[in-house]
């Protein structure tokens, strides 16, 4: 990410500098509408659930941008990303649709895109004659590291608003609910 963009984004505070009442956000004020309106609702309780989904589409949009300015879409660092997290292992079509939440369709679609930049390579799977594995070029896993590079600093930025303890105790909840909506992730995998 470029130096403008850092600029335009809010910076980490010093603890001790902050008052003890927490400065408002977009989900006190949406709560507090809804409390106005409809307080049988209860939103108060959803309140950081509502915290979860709002991050997640600001940071989407933040890592969208990202990927952009990298050359590709977020689906495709998606599966850039998976396919180098299991590098130089070639990866199946269907693991990697399973892993970027896509349809086959939106797939193969991608995947050509993909193919016709040379950033990846379709090669024949060994045990099915129908089916394909992909792998990345060198091209593909240039692209991807560099963007892995600027979304992984932009994270850290934001992790260091908390301290070890709280991402610990927030990566707990945070899968606990995960668990809830998903089912859990084989060990070896």
């Amino acid at each position: 990410m470029n130096s403008l963009h850092l600029a335009a984004m809010p910076r980490a505070r010093n603890p001790a500098s902050v008052s003890k009442r927490p400065a408002k956000d977009y989900v006190d004020r949406f709560v507090a509408e809804w409390m106005s309106r409809r307080p049988e609702l209860k939103v108060e309780r959803l309140s950081p659930l509502m915290r979860v989904l709002r991050l997640s589409g600001v940071l989407e949009k933040e890592l969208s941008a990202i990927a952009r300015e990298h050359g590709i879409t977020s689906a495709q660092f998606q599966v850039l990303a998976a396919l180098r997290r299991h590098d130089p292992v070639p990866q199946s079509l269907s693991e990697l649709t399973r892993v970027a939440i896509l349809t086959s369709g939106s797939m193969t679609s991608l995947v050509d895109r993909l193919e016709e930049r040379d950033l990846v390579r379709r090669l024949p799977h060994p045990a099915d004659r129908r089916g394909v594995l992909l792998e990345l070029t060198d091209v593909g896993r240039s692209v991807v590291d560099a963007s892995l590079g600027t979304r992984i600093r932009r994270l850290h930025e934001l992790a260091d608003n908390l301290s070890t303890k709280e991402l610990d105790t927030l990566s707990s909840l945070l899968r606990k609910l995960l668990l809830a909506v998903e089912a859990p992730q084989d060990p070896g995998e």
